[in-house]
């Protein structure tokens, strides 16, 4: 857990001041730290693959991962279908003309097909960090409210990892 000093009050007749509190920081933050965090070794690898290593990423085989991770980590159907059909929406947003030299060495399939093996790689860990997966997620992913924790780290990670892969594998503007 990560944690931050606040000032602590002075009371009357205090000589010095007190130990600072420690408060945590919110769930929200903490996820979206740990995303980028997770995430930029991973695509950094990615830019080290040898030409035509990530063709041995299959875009189909890396969903049906995601969702069983999601299954195991406790995600009702709905849940998980609404996360992955958005992430499939975002990962067709990566066109094949924008890719540089190593992501056409690629193709556009296997590049989104790392994208969700990132995720599959990092989520995990983000998960297990998160002290209540279940509790609602206080904002809007995706243009919906309501969802668990759990939710906001999936979309925190395959954010850090589609931008990862963006950097990797996209021609920048």
């Amino acid at each position: 857990m990560i944690f931050f000093a606040t000032p602590a009050r002075r009371g009357r007749g205090e000589r010095a001041p007190r130990c600072a509190a420690l408060r945590p920081l919110t769930s929200t933050a903490l996820c979206i730290g740990l995303a980028l965090m997770l995430a930029a070794p991973l695509m950094a690898t990615a830019q080290a693959t040898p030409p035509g290593a990530c063709k041995s990423f299959h875009y189909a085989v890396e969903r049906q991962r995601l969702d069983d991770l999601l299954r195991a980590e406790g995600a009702p159907s709905g849940e998980r279908s609404f996360l992955l059909v958005g992430a499939d929406r975002r990962l067709r947003e990566i066109r094949p003309a924008e890719l540089n030299p190593a992501g056409r060495a690629c193709g556009v399939e296997a590049v989104r097909a790392m994208v969700f093996g990132c995720v599959n790689a990092t989520l995990p860990d983000l998960l297990r960090a998160l002290p209540a997966p279940d509790n609602p997620f206080a904002g809007t992913l995706w243009e919906r409210s309501g969802l668990p924790n759990r939710a906001g780290a999936f979309v925190a990670m395959f954010h850090a990892c589609r931008g990862a892969a963006a950097e990797s594998f996209k021609i920048t503007p």
